[in-house]
């Protein structure tokens, strides 16, 4: 049995995040849990909780690693290449923008999962048990022509909640 959790991570300590688990195999899953939370040490607290010291693949939609100052990463400008015709691209990740008091609450939950026995690296091996934290971006996924025109627009900081 695995535990997936899945987050969408508040870009600011302020904001409240969002989380699901699911667990299960190659034969099916069940939907355990959904939750809201504000601070990260609520956030670790969800993930000790519900993944215990098993096998657990957390997927995180908020920038993990942010190294640069200024400016996007490389893949959210290939994303916006293909994706922006479909209001699908991501907003630039960059420190000035994410940091607060120089710290980047996603490279911060890393740090804090990496303690716990978590990876974070961007491929999975098949069939391998694992903890590893992964970053995701599922906007475009729902930039298919059955989806409709506007579907896909990323909400603005200051509207749209979770």
């Amino acid at each position: 049995m695995l535990t997936f959790i899945g987050l969408d991570l508040a870009w600011s300590p302020r904001n409240i995040t969002g989380r699901t688990v699911f667990t299960g195999d190659t034969t099916g899953g069940t939907l355990t849990d959904v939750a809201l939370r504000h601070d990260d040490a609520a956030i670790v607290h969800y993930v000790e909780l519900h993944a215990g010291d098993g096998p657990a693949i957390m997927a995180v939609d908020a920038p993990l690693q942010v190294p640069n100052t200024t400016g996007q990463r490389p893949a959210e400008a290939a994303l916006a290449r293909v994706f922006r015709w479909h209001e699908a691209g991501a907003h630039p990740a960059n420190r000035r923008r994410l940091a607060y008091d120089g710290v980047v609450c996603g490279e911060q939950l890393v740090a804090a999962l990496e303690r716990r026995g978590f990876i974070h690296k961007p491929t999975i091996a098949a069939g391998d048990p694992v903890r590893q934290v992964i970053e995701v971006f599922p906007h475009p996924a729902r930039s298919g022509k059955a989806a409709g025109p506007g579907c896909c627009r990323v909400a603005r900081e200051t509207d749209e909640g979770v």
